[in-house]
């Protein structure tokens, strides 16, 4: 890919920031280990020399460690400055940006100043699907994304929801409780959680049980499953805390429906590398989540997920996905700066920030040299995990929230509706960014290219 321009802009700050994460790395022992690239051959050598502990490979074989050190002064330096050793980095936190983050408008108590309830027929037609140019009723959108795989790293997500479908659960995984496969995936039982408040802001929602069929609704097979049920749901309260007062509860769910809404076609890849309550993970699992993804077919990976840690095994992570093939899209913070987040800074990486309904900067949104595109990110109503009824039998919701992780899927979902019709990864590098719609007002030269056309970037 040709670096010129906001490109070099981002390659240069990267390799500054870069330069001074590497120079202060090792100043304090990290409580969560050391990541540890070094030639598997080398790793008897290293271990015996300098007593590490608890070592764990995260690459499959590919020369890449979580490791623990001794607690002696210089330790850390020593590794560093080893021969055998390609590179040595604290595993740094990595979060959710919407957990915790203040900077995101509660959800409005008064219905009226909504679009409308969180429900299936305003999650179709909700204002992101005109801001982002996407005909839900072209004959060509039910078969956007067929053949394309595409990895929501996140945290779980409901697996047993009809409108994700189809989804890989053979090679589904959860880093966070070390399960694979077909047990990957997120129910929640409403009375043991007591977040849902009926009596609040209308951030979960439903209007009655309804059949969708195919004339309705094109890319749900109706054999395998008929029926979405949204029998009057629960609200979360949102009054205190921009995502599920603090919990990343649902989540992945979100980020997996609004991939769905672009590419209906596509099928997903689960891998739960983030704490469902916490939205917390480290480095190292995003980098293991990232090499598994890379590793089983994903064509797309959606990270809605960010760290200011410039880690060199994240950037070898990425770089190894990116040498699949593989179209990486990641979000950017939600604290109001131009402050670098990683992976989006990364060069080839999409960083995608957030707009409201009127294609400006969304009060919360990043902006810099680390944004690509931009995407609606206020008030978006995606899937949400379902509850049962007091007969057992499943209730399925719908959620609405902010946040620049529901601006990424929308991406990434454009991406992989490219890939169906044929473009590579440079391919939609370039059209993406060249189609994109362009934005006014505040920080506009800062949102990257401007507003993802979804229709402009396919061209069909």
């Amino acid at each position: 890919m040709k670096i010129g321009g906001k490109h070099m802009r981002k390659f240069t700050k990267l390799a500054l920031a870069g330069l001074l994460s590497f120079a202060f790395a090792g100043i304090a022992p990290a409580q969560d280990g050391y990541i540890l690239r070094a030639n598997p051959a080398a790793m008897p050598s290293l271990v015996s020399q300098f007593g590490l502990r608890g070592v764990k490979d995260i690459s499959n074989g590919q020369g890449v460690y979580l490791v623990h050190l001794p607690k002696a002064p210089g330790v850390v330096d020593a590794l560093r400055n080893h021969p055998l050793a390609l590179s040595v980095s604290a595993n740094a936190a990595a979060k959710l940006p919407e957990v915790d983050s203040a900077a995101i408008p509660a959800i409005p108590k008064k219905k009226s100043s909504l679009q409308g309830k969180p429900s299936y027929s305003l999650w179709r037609h909700q204002n992101a699907v005109g801001n982002v140019n996407l005909n839900i009723n072209g004959a060509y959108y039910p078969f956007y994304g067929t053949g394309i795989k595409v990895a929501v790293i996140d945290t779980v997500i409901d697996t047993g929801n009809p409108l994700l479908f189809p989804l890989d659960m053979t090679n589904a995984v959860d880093f966070v409780k070390g399960q694979y496969g077909p047990v990957v995936g997120s129910t929640l039982a409403q009375e043991t959680s007591p977040f849902i408040d009926q009596e609040t802001s209308p951030f979960i929602d439903s209007t009655g049980t309804t059949l969708i069929t195919q004339e309705t609704s094109p890319f749900i097979d109706q054999e395998t499953s008929p029926f979405i049920d949204q029998e009057t749901s629960p609200f979360i309260d949102q009054e205190t805390s921009p995502f599920i007062d603090g919990s990343a509860i649902g989540h992945g769910t979100m980020v997996a429906g609004l991939i769905r809404l672009v590419a209906p076609k596509a099928t997903i890849l689960p891998i739960a590398a983030f704490d469902s309550k916490t939205g917390q993970s480290t480095i190292a699992t995003l980098c293991q989540a990232i090499r598994w993804a890379a590793d089983h077919e994903a064509n797309v990976i959606n990270l809605s997920a960010s760290t200011p840690t410039n880690d060199p095994a994240l950037a070898n992570a990425i770089a190894y996905a990116q040498g699949k093939g593989i179209v990486v899209v990641a979000a950017v913070s939600n604290s109001g700066s131009r402050d670098l987040v990683y992976p989006a800074a990364y060069p080839g990486v999409f960083g995608i920030a957030a707009l409201d309904d009127s294609a400006r900067k969304a009060s919360f949104s990043d902006w810099g040299d680390d944004v690509d595109v931009s995407g609606p990110g206020s008030y978006v109503t995606s899937t949400f995990i379902h509850t049962f009824n007091t007969d057992g039998s499943i209730k399925y919701h719908w959620a609405m929230s902010s946040g620049t992780s529901f601006a990424a899927p929308l991406a990434a979902g454009t991406a992989a509706a490219m890939m169906s019709y044929g473009y590579d990864a440079a391919a939609i590098q370039t059209r993406l960014t060249n189609s994109a719609t362009k934005i006014t007002g505040a920080h506009n030269q800062d949102m990257g290219a401007g507003q993802i056309n979804v229709f402009g970037a396919i061209g069909k």
